[in-house]
């Protein structure tokens, strides 16, 4: 019985915040309202309203990037190697 080669996972880079809505969301949630002239407003959509080349630097300055992996089969993303590998494919045992 011959055995059939395991396609490898494919390794990619993902950025923490795909967008500046995301990046606004989480500073939102970080420092909360601020109140302008007994209106609330969004930390992160307020900065981004009035200063955007400030909020693009933060942005910049906050970027992380994780190592993700794909099934080489159906694109579906993960944070392990091996779940990506094996997601549509199954390991074969070795024979002795």
């Amino acid at each position: 019985m011959s055995k059939t080669k395991l396609l490898e996972a494919i390794e990619f880079g993902k950025e923490r915040f795909e967008s500046e809505e995301d990046f606004a969301k989480d500073l939102n949630q970080l420092f909360g309202d601020v109140d302008v002239c007994g209106l609330k407003y969004g930390s992160g959509d307020l900065l981004l309203e009035i200063d955007p080349i400030a909020f693009s630097v933060a942005m910049s300055d906050s970027q992380e990037y994780t190592t993700m992996y794909k099934c080489p089969i159906c694109n579906e993303e993960f944070d392990d190697e091996e779940k990506a590998k094996y997601c549509c494919q199954e390991e074969e045992e070795e024979k002795g």
